[in-house]
């Protein structure tokens, strides 16, 4: 049952991710799966015990998730309560199973990248490109270019996906899971980690990755080591990308780096800055405090463009802002140490740029970070 639950877990993560291979999959019925095979493997091992808190929990997650749709149906109801079931019997695991548990779902990770990462490089630099299919998934509005090990976004151009819908996706997950690995660079699977994340070329991946790599400074206390180990990242990013000019197949450098890093004297802001359209931003400025708090704007409707924390307000309010938050800080609380503080603000960061904070897969890393936080906090004072 162990291995069951572990595989369902690692579904649960890959599917809210926006898998390729998983966008037909329901996320509600992996997340009874979980729930099933979590409990039943958890209850052969010990008794749980669930409390007041647990309750209480149970319904700021529930909160939280109920918020961060448009429209609550029965479906959605029932969907979000498994859901708020799973982070709870998360919470409840014990620190080695659910150490287990991430050791297996990051291993999983870096297996299923490695071919990926080695087929869209020789697509990248020889053109040897493996046969494809359209991909489209109407609910998502995406229409996708797979190979098999990878796919091509349209609007992404030659950035790298993987198997999921756009560079973003990919890069602002992984950066995460440098938190979650503690930017252990002797690790193998951190390595292919941070080559995922310099062949995204995502300037959000790249600002989580460095900030990663800061909060481990601050709780290791070896600046000098880190410091090396961010140069490192840098010089390899700067080979990868040299290499690709030089063979002057793409001019990457000036073309997705140093053009988005010019200021826009329109918008008032750098061109890497695009995280909403500038109708979006116009749009914003004539919200009335009603709408700010509580949300409601049909995007599609409005004709309205862009990721991040503003469309989130535009979407959700304030108000699901808030609530997500509470759910973060209340996670943060049931194992509160230094590092799993510093990891909220970078999961803060990262929901500025990136609104996944309800995403299955980001829940999971915030509750080993906590744990991770925590053991750190137990070795220090032994």
């Amino acid at each position: 049952m162990k291995k069951l639950y572990f595989f369902s877990i690692l579904l649960f993560f890959l599917q809210s991710m926006k898998m390729s291979w998983l966008w037909f999959v329901d996320g509600g019925i992996l997340s009874i799966l979980c729930l099933s095979t979590g409990l039943a493997f958890i209850h052969n091992k010990i008794r749980l015990k669930y409390t007041v808190n647990d309750f209480f929990m149970f319904l700021i997650c529930l909160g939280a998730f109920l918020l961060a749709v448009p429209e609550i149906t029965l479906l959605i109801l029932v969907s979000r309560t498994f859901l708020s079931l799973n982070v709870i019997l998360l919470l409840k695991l014990p620190i080695n199973i659910l150490d287990n548990l991430y050791q297996y779902v990051y291993t999983a990770i870096a297996i299923i990248l490695v071919p990926s990462i080695i087929f869209y490089t020789l697509d990248l630099s020889l053109g040897l490109s493996i046969p494809s299919f359209t991909h489209y998934n109407q609910n998502l509005g995406y229409i996708l270019e797979n190979h098999i090990f990878y796919v091509k976004n349209p609007d992404a151009g030659i950035r790298f996906c993987s198997y999921f819908c756009e560079p973003g996706h990919l890069a602002t997950i992984m950066s995460l899971f440098l938190l979650c690995s503690r930017c252990d660079i002797k690790d193998w699977r951190t390595k292919v980690i941070l080559f995922a994340i310099i062949l995204t070329m995502s300037l959000a991946g790249y600002v989580i990755t460095g900030l990663a790599f800061f909060a481990k400074s601050i709780t290791a206390g070896n600046f000098r080591k880190i410091a090396k180990n961010i140069l490192g990242f840098f010089v390899l990013f700067l080979i990868i990308i040299v290499f690709f000019d030089i063979i002057g197949k793409y001019a990457i450098l000036d073309e997705l780096i140093f053009q988005r890093l010019v200021f826009d004297s329109e918008a008032g802001r750098l061109s890497g800055d695009n995280r909403v359209s500038y109708a979006t931003d116009l749009f914003l400025a004539t919200l009335d405090l009603k709408t700010f708090f509580w949300g409601g704007i049909d995007i599609e409707k409005n004709d309205l463009a862009g990721t991040g924390v503003k469309m989130y307000v535009l979407q959700f309010g304030i108000i699901g802002v808030f609530a997500t938050f509470l759910l973060y800080y209340m996670i943060l609380k049931t194992r509160f140490s230094k590092y799993g503080f510093l990891c909220l603000i970078v999961f803060a960061m990262s929901f500025i740029q990136r609104c996944y904070a309800i995403w299955f897969c980001q829940i999971f890393m915030f509750i080993y970070c906590v744990t991770l936080g925590y053991k750190i906090k137990n070795n220090e004072s032994d």
